[in-house]
């Protein structure tokens, strides 16, 4: 049922679901499927936050291990060096640098007690994941987990030995919290649990409390019933969440159980699993949840080495593990004012002032036929709270970092021709979220002073203004373009709004108080953000929000004193210690190329404003050297937090041979290819194909570049022409190109 809805989306796709296919003009590409080629354990190691878990594309349930749950680094429940488990649930976030989820904790033994909230033994030899499936061997136990999972259902498969008494404790008060008090015993604010006639299962009707506020009801089903069932005691005095230890008769059948997810009901999620999953045939969803994600992915065909195509397909698989679909079945979810309304889709889990740079500009390029539904989600979501979500999770407000990320989002969306959603409600939402103060849009204070005072804002007011122009030069598009000539003024003039922060003696945007006073003592190499260590950045200095102005960087380059004086700055960036003597360290802040940070997003722009402003060689230079340092197939092989596909989707874009530097100006600007070959599968049959013509090692540079036989002048390249579809050639070089002079916009 679920592959022939998929295939019916690729019909409607316009048979995008078809493998584009490279042998014609390049390299040929091996022969294994390109789900085959997805490693799902990078980034599961250091500070990626990747989950292992079993899932489909854009999915609301995750089936996977937890390893731990009460430090910064499990903000996913897992890491790859850990050779014990806490047991499996169904729902995890990917990526992020704050955690939730973990609903439903299942863990299977066979002695006569687990210790609550015990850890057991893994055999990590035998640990295997591939996109949507994940398995391992819990040797003490003499049992083998598998999971898989529709979108709605997790999917579990415990073979337990003949001669042992399978056991299976289903904890409830279970979650991914890091950063609660009292670990997990104080995030169930509120639960109604009961254990099903004949002991055939368990459902819960939780209000839980960790990152956001939220509903989660949970329906669990056993394949067969148990025998007994027993309650452990509660381990502290506010645990209000039941965990059970079910037993059942010894048996050659493996035992299922399927964890069914809603935010709106029990019923909600019994219809999930009468919807998606009324058999126990675990062969066969496993095979239809590959089957769907190998569709996806074959919407590219990679040339290059198996490392190549693994890296790319892998980034790929990143970037649609979430947004999460919160709908259930039936179209119903809960909204952030906890009313239940009903739409064809709903998406949680958007790690926005992150994923507005690039995984939503790929979105549109790669997975258009989500891009309306992420539009009509986020403005659902002001519509129910009062302004455009930050950061999203199961439908609840985080109000994680700063800025008005969404705002990009759908200015981009608009932009390149999508019409899936209401404009006008949009573009209310937009103004709304921009033009009403609170936290994360003073517009009060822009408009009274022209920046953001240190001293009324508090913290992070630099950051804050830099995005907050980002996200005004998208409005100003957005107007524009619906013939709000008004509007559109206002916002660009706002947009310009930057310069507001910049001190032309020392070089730098810098903390200003309400008296127009500069913040003193300064030092630019000083890392900081809210949480950490005060000051006026978020997550980063001064050195790397200088270059913060993605928008207008022409503008940027006026405010340094030109070409020159802005090249040798952007040059001592990239030169400068990494680690300056007597400076703090931020665990956000990695991947470092003197002061330049990849593995935090402000930076993620800045290699290609060489290219941008008429050095394409060093753009070319730099993203080679970031490409090899800092992506590879190790669980470590990403260097900072994975934030929900936005390091993926850099990569991806370098694969490419192009960013999009301004996340609305609807172009890419030009750098080189990282592997041989891309063909990108488009809508109506069309595809996009990339070829980097003697690609190698060492031709690191760009000798020219042509599209459909013409040869392209100047930056950049259109959205809108690569959509057509074409042939984008790249001739690589050992030499390094000649400057160039950069178009106007």
């Amino acid at each position: 049922m679920l592959l022939a809805a998929a295939l019916a989306a690729a019909a409607a796709f316009g048979g995008n679901l078809v493998k584009a296919d490279l042998r014609a003009f390049v390299l040929p590409s091996a022969s294994a499927a390109p789900v085959d080629e997805v490693d799902v354990f990078v980034g599961t190691a250091g500070t990626g936050h990747t989950t292992p878990a079993a899932c489909r594309p854009f999915s609301l349930v995750q089936a996977g291990p937890d390893t731990g749950v009460l430090d910064w680094k499990y903000c996913s429940g897992y890491q790859h060096g850990d050779a014990e488990l806490l047991g499996f649930s169904s729902s995890h976030i990917s990526g992020s640098g704050c955690a939730d989820l973990g609903d439903v904790l299942l863990l299977p033994f066979t002695r006569e007690a687990v210790a609550p909230r015990g850890k057991l033994p893994m055999d990590k030899a035998s640990e295997k994941a591939s996109p949507g499936y994940y398995s391992v061997r819990l040797p003490d136990e003499g049992v083998t987990a598998e999971m898989t999972a529709t979108p709605r259902v997790a999917l579990y498969k415990f073979v337990y030995p003949m001669d042992r008494t399978p056991r299976l404790l289903v904890d409830l008060q279970h979650g991914i919290v890091v950063f609660g008090e009292h670990g997990t015993t104080n995030r169930v604010l509120e639960c109604e649990a009961s254990v099903l006639d004949g002991n055939a299962g368990v459902e819960a009707a939780l209000k839980v409390a960790s990152w956001a506020t939220r509903r989660s009801f949970e329906a669990v089903r056993f394949s067969r019933p148990a025998r007994s069932v027993s309650e452990l005691p509660k381990a502290a005095p506010c645990e209000r969440a039941p965990r059970y230890v079910f037993e059942f008769a010894p048996s050659a059948e493996p035992l299922f159980v399927k964890v069914a997810l809603s935010t709106v009901s029990l019923e909600g999620a019994r219809g999930n699993v009468a919807a998606e999953l009324p058999g126990w045939d675990f062969a066969s969803v496993r095979r239809a949840a590959r089957d769907e994600w190998d569709a996806l992915l074959s919407r590219f065909d990679v040339a290059g080495s198996r490392e190549q195509r693994a890296l790319f397909y892998t980034s790929v698989y990143h970037l649609a593990v979430q947004p999460h679909d919160i709908a259930d079945a039936d179209g119903s979810y809960r909204g952030a004012d906890d009313a239940v309304r009903s739409a064809k889709e709903h998406y949680g889990e958007m790690s926005l002032w992150d994923t507005y740079r690039a995984s939503h500009p790929l979105y549109t390029l790669a997975f258009p036929e989500r891009v309306d539904g992420f539009v009509r989600s986020l403005v659902a979501q002001s519509e129910e709270q009062g302004y455009l979500p930050i950061w999203p999770l199961r439908g609840q407000e985080t109000d994680c970092m700063i800025g008005n990320p969404a705002v990009s989002v759908v200015a981009d969306a608009y932009l390149k021709g999508f019409r899936g959603f209401d404009a006008e409600a949009a573009f209310a939402q937009v103004k709304r979220s921009l033009d009403e103060p609170r936290p994360n849009s003073r517009v009060d204070l822009v408009e009274k002073f022209g920046y953001f005072p240190f001293d009324v804002v508090k913290a992070e007011s630099v950051s804050m203004l830099l995005e907050d122009s980002v996200n005004c030069d998208g409005a100003a598009r957005l107007a524009a373009a619906l013939g709000k000539d008004v509007d559109a003024a206002r916002y660009a003039k706002r947009a310009k709004g930057y310069r507001g922060a910049f001190d032309a003696k020392t070089g730098f945007f810098r903390g200003r108080d309400s008296r127009g006073a500069w913040r003193d003592p300064f030092d630019p190499l000083r890392i900081c953000n809210a949480y950490a260590l005060g000051g006026d950045f978020t997550e980063g200095n001064a050195w790397q929000y200088l270059w913060l102005v993605p928008h207008d960087p022409d503008g940027l380059v006026e405010l340094l004193g030109g070409k020159e004086r802005f090249f040798e700055k952007l040059e001592r960036l990239f030169a400068l210690p990494s680690h300056p003597e007597g400076q703090p360290r931020l665990v956000d802040v990695t991947g470092l190329v003197g002061q330049y940070a990849h593995g935090n997003e402000p930076s993620q722009h800045i290699a290609y404003l060489f290219a941008r402003e008429g050095r394409p060689a060093r753009t070319q230079e730099l993203v080679r050297e970031i490409v090899r340092r800092f992506y590879s197939l190790a669980p470590d092989g990403i260097c900072g937090n994975e934030d929900s596909g936005q390091m993926s989707a850099w990569y991806v874009f370098a694969a490419m041979g192009f960013y999009p530097l301004d996340p609305t100006a609807g172009e890419y600007v030009l750098g080189a290819p990282q592997v041989p070959g891309v063909a990108l599968a488009l809508p109506d049959g069309k595809k996009l194909t990339v070829r980097a013509e003697n690609w190698s090692e060492e031709n690191v540079y760009v000798k020219s570049v042509s599209f459909n036989g013409v040869r392209v002048e100047g930056h950049s390249i259109r959205h809108a022409d690569l959509v057509k579809g074409g042939e984008l050639v790249f001739e690589m070089s050992p030499t390094a190109p000649r400057e160039i002079s950069a178009c106007s916009k």
